[in-house]
């Protein structure tokens, strides 16, 4: 895992391994720019650059958490996110899209929203993300146990519980169906 000490070469790798640079290529130069710079640069400082180079987009930012950011320690991804232009949308499809961000990530994402519909549709997200979770965890029970069947009835339980959880959530936060009922019909 990496961390703000570690080399910025193993960052550097571990882009190269989840295809980053490829395409137009102008990952490489700027990587490379910063190596020039300090040929023992860690991850903080390359984040440091990213913080005073205004053309990293946020995009770069979601694609990378998003494709490898379980292998970044948590102090890594938040100032990644801190050092790059995040807008709302942005911070949207990290939380929608990475169950494994801390509090303190989440409460900064939460920070760049606009509006109170995205901030409600975090919080949904947020309640989906967890039933997901769950059903994941589930599965691999169910996957392991010599009797399937007995499995899913002693975790349907758990499964229904998080289910009407998820959708008390929806419906305080307003996303309904047309019954008045918690939907997650945005979300698909």
């Amino acid at each position: 895992m990496l961390t703000l000490k570690s080399p910025f070469t193993e960052y550097i790798d571990l882009l190269n391994k989840n295809g980053a640079c490829i395409g137009d290529g102008s990952g490489v130069p700027w990587c490379n720019g910063v190596l020039t710079n300090n040929k023992e640069a860690t991850v903080q400082d390359a984040l440091n650059a990213v913080a005073k180079d205004k053309t990293v987009l946020g995009a770069w930012t979601v694609w990378a958490i998003q494709t490898f950011g379980k292998e970044l320690e948590p102090d890594v991804r938040l100032q990644y996110m801190q050092n790059t232009r995040l807008d709302s949308k942005d911070a949207m499809h990290l939380l929608s899209g990475c169950n494994f961000l801390s509090d303190e990530e989440t409460i900064f994402l939460r920070g760049l929203f606009n509006s109170e519909d995205l901030k409600k549709f975090t919080v949904c997200r947020e309640a989906l993300n967890k039933h997901e979770a769950l059903r994941s965890k589930h599965l691999v029970q169910i996957e392991a146990a010599d009797n399937r069947d007995k499995a899913k009835d002693e975790l349907e339980s758990d499964r229904t519980k998080s289910t009407l959880e998820m959708y008390a959530v929806m419906k305080e936060q307003g996303f309904v169906d047309d019954k008045g009922d918690g939907s997650v019909a945005v979300f698909e």
